[in-house]
């Protein structure tokens, strides 16, 4: 095999390695494409410090995660505020729409196009309801939420999902 791919050259390996990796990304085997993460995805993002931690102990620090990045960010670019913030593997953007508390304008690029179909959903009606897997076959209901000053900003929030158009790139090669 190492003599064969001596002579393939690098750019042949690598677009055998691309089909071969994009193949195997169908939205259907991808995990993150699935209602069990998209729930669990938006209550880590959104969700309310008794329904991450219902019995009032546990790692209290941990909360709201995704909201202390983007606050960490902001805290170190001080006066000199650039107009546009770029948050790449947003997720269902709750960085970014704390983010864009700050910035003129944000862009969230995820490759999971249901995570980007709930930030957009989120930007448009400021809410969105969801399930999480409890126990078993069990769900709770949430619904996450966000300012509605942030959704009422049309120019704010631009959310992209670059999955579906690189494994297009790549199947084309």
């Amino acid at each position: 095999m190492i003599a064969s791919a001596s002579a393939l050259g690098a750019s042949a390996l690598t677009l055998l390695a691309c089909r071969y990796l994009s193949n195997r990304c169908e939205a259907h085997d991808n995990v993150y494409e699935t209602e069990k993460f998209f729930g669990e995805y938006l209550i880590f993002h959104f969700g309310k410090p008794d329904e991450l931690l219902p019995y009032g102990f546990g790692p209290h620090d941990s909360l709201d995660f995704p909201k202390r990045c983007a606050l960490e960010c902001i805290k170190h670019i001080g006066d000199n505020v650039p107009s546009i913030a770029l948050d790449i593997g947003c997720a269902v953007g709750r960085s970014s729409f704390e983010l864009a508390k700050r910035f003129d304008q944000v862009v969230g690029i995820d490759f999971s196009h249901g995570f980007i179909n709930a930030c957009n959903q989120l930007k448009t009606y400021g809410r969105l309801e969801y399930s999480v897997q409890t126990e078993g076959s069990l769900v709770s209901k949430h619904v996450a939420e966000v300012d509605l000053d942030i959704v009422s900003k049309s120019h704010c929030t631009m959310f992209v999902s670059v999955g579906l158009q690189v494994r297009k790139v790549i199947s084309t090669m």
